[in-house]
């Protein structure tokens, strides 16, 4: 069994780029808006979603309490 893990994606420093897409497609989405949501668990790949923070652009995902 995983560990539960918490993403947050800040909605005020998300710019869209769709990195976190690139880096975790089961696990973010950029909507319409241009904002980056989770839309998947992100226990599934850990390691993909530690690649999306670090590839984020703007900071706007982070791991963990908020």
């Amino acid at each position: 069994m995983t560990a539960p893990i918490e993403v947050f994606v800040d909605a005020a420093r998300c710019v869209g780029s769709g990195n976190c897409e690139f880096w975790a497609p089961a696990v973010f989405e950029v909507g319409e808006d241009g904002c980056a949501r989770v839309v998947g668990d992100p226990a599934i790949d850990p390691a993909a979603v530690r690649s999306a923070v670090e590839g984020c652009p703007s900071g706007a995902i982070t791991i963990g309490d908020q």
